[in-house]
């Protein structure tokens, strides 16, 4: 039973770290979607001034 304790534990540390992970690389993607929209409005927007 010992050896079977360890090996869970072990594997939930495991997928612990693989769920931050995860969470880390959508975090990053989420903002860098936010940044480029948010960079594509800010150099649209003098446009919308010369048209109207």
């Amino acid at each position: 039973m010992e050896k079977n304790d360890r090996t869970g534990k072990s594997r939930r540390a495991r997928e612990r770290i693989i769920r931050f992970l995860f969470l880390g690389i959508a975090l990053a993607s989420i903002t860098t979607l936010f940044l480029i929209a948010f960079f594509l409005f800010m150099e649209g927007l003098p446009l919308f001034g010369d048209v109207s």
